[in-house]
């Protein structure tokens, strides 16, 4: 079924190796899981790499808002209530 999958969106997705190859030239990064690895990330790093503006969709609220904002992205908690 996985190579089934790839033939039919082998001209829509890019398969990276490594996350810095994954983020170059994009504009977004969208985190969908609760993996600890996205917290130990080099996210300073990665926002040089990027187009901009810069975003962060972050769908398991795993990142602290205020430093990603610090850093130059524009952060979104997505799932999360927001209160005022």
């Amino acid at each position: 079924m996985h190579e089934l999958w790839k033939e039919c969106y082998r001209n829509l997705l890019h398969e990276c190796k490594a996350p810095e190859d994954a983020v170059k030239g994009s504009h977004a990064i969208i985190i969908l899981t609760e993996w600890d690895i996205f917290k130990t990330y080099d996210y300073a790093q990665y926002y040089k790499l990027m187009e901009k503006p810069s975003y962060v969709f972050d769908g398991r609220n795993l990142l602290v808002e205020e430093e990603i904002k610090k850093i130059g992205f524009t952060y979104h908690r997505v799932g999360k209530k927001f209160i005022h």
